[in-house]
């Protein structure tokens, strides 16, 4: 029997819920699995490693696991093991949750890191700009992914894209799907290592986060991010705009966006679903020729809270960030469907 710290084994716990899966994809991903004085996480796609204070080798389906970890309130629990459960008792309290002795999920799938580098300071920045723009429409799978360069990080969804200018560090290029990478985003890592087909992000507690790595072959965006157009100046009073029209924002298997239509003198942010449909216009120092561009809301919000002045072509809107590119198309929502198809 272990007496142990409740809430800090609860930490340790939620550490690697990243690396569970809600059905079994394979053996075990569904269980938190205990080895060698660490809790390991792994679902084909993300493995999370952690070291753990209880000192035991065993499988144990992470749910009411992690559930009564939680509903539990004394600070010291005592934790033991039998031939089938494992046993969480507490003052008064006393609960049992299923574990599997042989050790099944198939951690050895995933290379272990060697050596570290460190990972560059606006890195996570750069991925959670770049995530924004990457596809959530897994027929086009590689622009559901992170392209990460030894020079930049981008993403493109096929209506939209973005470049990150930024030493990586990297050796080469690798892929990593958006779903996988935002877990490394809340973990606040500062090192990675790089194997065959893994990348594994460290942070300072010492949780290691894998990611599968791809190789396909990425589209060259160079030639849609060297658009040029007129300068345009878009007040933060958008911002309020574009937060209402959200509520309405066309819903694609892609992502969800609204329109902008630049006008002589204004900007009318539009957005258009089966539930209603929205328009808000702002004053603006313009006198161009109408365009107008459609755009994900999240993206534009954080564009305009950082900065003012766009450039806008006849097909594009470009946001020139210094460290990053910005690029979207012309057109309506309407339009998308078939600009995806082409695009992709």
């Amino acid at each position: 029997m272990q007496k142990m710290n409740r809430s800090e084994l609860l930490k340790q716990m939620e550490s690697v819920l990243p690396g569970l899966s809600q059905r079994e994809v394979i053996e075990q991903s569904s269980c938190f699995v205990f080895c060698k004085g660490k809790v390991i996480t792994y679902n084909d796609e993300v493995m999370c490693t952690q070291k753990c204070d209880l000192k035991i080798d065993c499988a144990v389906f992470a749910k009411p696991f992690i559930s009564i970890l939680r509903k539990l309130t004394d600070d010291e629990i005592s934790v033991s093991t039998n031939k089938t459960e494992l046993v969480i008792g507490s003052i008064g309290t006393n609960a049992s949750v299923h574990l599997e002795k042989e050790i099944l999920l198939p951690v050895a799938d995933v290379e272990k890191p060697q050596s570290w580098k460190l990972l560059p300071k606006d890195f996570c920045n750069a991925i959670a700009d770049a995530r924004s723009c990457a596809s959530t429409d897994a027929s086009h799978f590689v622009l559901t992914c992170i392209h990460i360069h030894p020079k930049w990080v981008e993403a493109c969804d096929g209506v939209q894209a973005i470049r990150y200018t930024i030493k990586t560090n990297f050796n080469s290029p690798a892929l990593i799907t958006r779903s996988a990478i935002k877990h490394v985003l809340k973990s606040e890592v500062s090192e990675f290592s790089e194997t065959k087909n893994w990348i594994h992000f460290r942070n300072e507690s010492g949780i290691v986060y894998s990611c599968r790595r791809y190789t396909e072959e990425y589209p060259d965006l160079t030639g849609e991010l060297k658009c040029e157009g007129a300068e345009v100046t878009l007040p933060k009073e958008l911002l309020r705009a574009v937060g209402q029209a959200e509520v309405f924002a066309s819903k694609f298997f892609f992502g969800s966006y609204v329109t902008v239509k630049l006008q002589s003198g204004r900007a009318v942010v539009m957005s258009y679903s089966a539930s209603g449909h929205f328009s808000g216009a702002k004053t603006i120092a313009y006198k161009g020729k109408t365009i107008q561009f459609t755009i994900e809301p999240t993206v534009l919000k954080n564009i305009l809270r950082k900065y003012s002045r766009f450039e806008v072509a006849s097909s594009r809107l470009k946001v020139d960030g210094g460290k990053f590119v910005y690029v979207t198309c012309s057109g309506t929502a309407s339009d998308m469907l078939k600009h995806h198809k082409i695009t992709n």
